[in-house]
């Protein structure tokens, strides 16, 4: 980033702090200014989110591959879609680090992009006139089932879940993409995407039982660490049977 990048952000940020400040008294929502809501109102903090918690910068590193040369095309109205889902999945099978770099200008995707691997960057060309458009002209309703989501559409059959409000004259089938929805996806090829059905279960290497944890904090106290390592990737998951009462709410 050059130094007149640099001081633009700066006041921008500068412009943002003093339009908030000037305008605190009234915007402020009362979630957040009524200190007597803390013990029943709880918002997540979400700036741990992003790469590293988002407290470092995405890597520039890698082998840059241009999604030209796999026939995407830009601004030519025609869609993409099968060329860039050409581009993951040969780009799957490269060793190290890659940089798949879209063109500057309108992309068309009309179906879902699985990225299934790691040290991959999909990477535009930056944001106004000569940045890149990802445009989704197409609902997802139209898009083939995803074979990921088979599990869900069954449990969303068998439990008949569907959105009634009478009064609204509304009685609708729960869309599988309520649950997970969006035309770029990142996942484990052959993992569930979560459980629904008792059929589908599979045996689980359980590492650790949590035995207790404030919702809030960032620490969590399991049974037995044994099988736990410093650097582990490892899935934490949470269930909740016993409704609003339930002690994983806290």
């Amino acid at each position: 980033m050059n130094r007149q990048n640099q001081i633009f952000i700066f006041l921008l940020i500068i412009t943002i702090v003093i339009i908030c400040t000037s305008c605190r008294a009234q915007s402020i929502p009362e979630i957040l200014s009524n200190t007597q809501a803390d013990d029943y109102i709880y918002l997540p903090d979400y700036s741990y989110a992003g790469y590293k918690n988002g407290e470092e910068l995405i890597p520039n590193q890698g082998v840059v591959y241009l999604a030209t040369d796999y026939g995407v095309v830009a601004n030519d109205g025609i869609d993409d879609s099968k060329a860039l889902i050409n581009a993951v999945d040969e780009l799957r099978a490269v060793d190290g680090s890659v940089i798949l770099e879209l063109p500057a200008g309108k992309i068309i995707l009309s179906d879902i992009i699985y990225i299934e691997r790691s040290d991959f960057i999909l990477r535009g060309a930056g944001s106004g006139e000569n940045g890149t458009i990802l445009y989704f002209p197409r609902p997802l309703m139209y898009v083939h089932d995803p074979e990921p989501l088979k599990e869900l559409r069954e449990y969303l059959m068998e439990f008949d879940k569907r959105q009634r409000e009478e009064k609204n004259n509304i009685d609708l089938a729960f869309s599988q993409y309520a649950w997970s929805g969006g035309f770029i996806w990142t996942q484990v090829p052959g993992e569930r995407v979560k459980s629904y059905l008792e059929k589908y279960e599979r045996p689980v290497n359980v590492l650790a039982k949590v035995t207790s944890g404030k919702r809030g904090d960032f620490t969590v106290t399991v049974k037995n660490n044994n099988s736990l390592n410093v650097g582990d990737v490892i899935e934490l998951q949470l269930f909740n049977k016993d409704g609003k009462e339930g002690e994983i709410v806290e």
